[in-house]
């Protein structure tokens, strides 16, 4: 290089610092190394030949390791947004069905060629149940009793977790037992007991209880109804982790325990809060044994007890049953 260029070895690698690629300027730095070293210019030829070889294998092992992998990260990306999706469409397609359903007649229903898509839309069948369910009277029956149990749940059962997390006597354990079993049995198994304590209440406090809204509402105030044990061993095991400290804090301002709960304790349960009051809403919307139980009068019916009624009177207008359409239609 210096016999033909008349340049110094020490500047050789100046040239290509600034344009030259990452693989060209080593290659210029290993060849001012060599030229530093004192070596023949054959020689400085022959190894940078062989370095620039043994460059070339590298970086195409190192390509082929970066495609190797992308490649296993793309394969992995595509498997989970597969399961995603497969795991949506499982919870997406009851939703679906009914849809379809909603929007076919009678006939297309009992058609075994139609599957999803009807052959005559039949958009009136929500105007037909809306009007069949009488939507006006038990979805705002069912409005009311779904807030005020939902209230009544959150607010009970928070307190009582609380005390039962943060208080520790000899019978808390005991108490705590008695919610889990309350959560481990079935509410069939509990409805008579609890029917026959509301009828002797009647009598005993000569209040009209049965065919009202009260045995489904109060229960929710003391921390039971529906699923309470449940609500309760949330709080709870929140309240386990509440800090001490902050309770302190709070005793050295002067505030009572009740105090503490509601402004401190109640205002950091947050999720847990969310998540009793989105269970409760959906479980005391739907039910349906315990309102069916307690309530015998048509125009306090909840949403949920109308349903089998309005199935009844529609397949028997579809079939043409008087019969079965005059026992449907004898409470209204």
């Amino acid at each position: 290089y210096e016999e033909e260029h008349g340049q110094d070895g020490k500047n050789i690698a100046v040239f290509s610092s600034d344009s030259a690629s990452s693989g060209e300027l080593n290659i210029a730095l290993y060849i001012q190394g060599l030229c530093e070293a004192g070596l023949e210019f054959d020689e400085v030829v022959k190894r940078t030949l062989e370095f620039r070889d043994r460059m070339h294998t590298y970086f195409v092992l190192e390509t082929l390791d970066t495609l190797r992998k992308n490649g296993l990260w793309l394969a992995g990306r595509a498997a989970l947004y597969f399961f995603l999706i497969v795991l949506g469409f499982v919870f997406l397609y009851p939703f679906l069905f009914m849809i379809s359903r909603s929007l076919m007649s009678y006939n297309d229903i009992v058609d075994a060629t139609v599957k999803w898509f009807p052959k005559v839309l039949s958009p009136g069948n929500y105007a037909l149940a809306f009007q069949t369910l009488e939507v006006p009277l038990t979805g705002l029956n069912s409005l009311i009793v779904t807030l005020l149990c939902t209230l009544g749940h959150v607010v009970a059962c928070a307190f009582i977790g609380y005390g039962l997390g943060r208080y520790s006597y000899g019978f808390t354990k005991w108490i705590f037992a008695f919610v889990v079993l309350s959560i481990i049995i079935p509410a069939q198994n509990l409805i008579i007991p609890r029917y026959i304590i509301y009828s002797s209440m009647e009598q005993l406090l000569n209040v009209k209880i049965l065919d009202t809204y009260l045995p489904l509402i109060v229960p929710a105030f003391f921390g039971f109804g529906l699923n309470g044990g449940l609500f309760i061993f949330l709080f709870r095991q929140y309240y386990l982790r509440f800090p001490k400290s902050i309770e302190e804090a709070a005793h050295i301002d002067g505030a009572g325990p009740v105090v503490t709960f509601f402004r401190i304790a109640l205002p950091t349960a947050g999720s847990t809060i969310l998540v009793c009051l989105v269970l409760s809403i959906v479980w005391h919307w739907n039910d349906y044994y315990e309102p069916s139980i307690f309530l015998t009068t048509p125009k306090k019916w909840l949403l949920p007890q109308v349903l089998p009624d309005m199935f009844a009177r529609l397949t028997a207008s579809s079939t043409g049953d008087l019969t079965a359409s005059a026992e449907a239609t004898k409470y209204h």
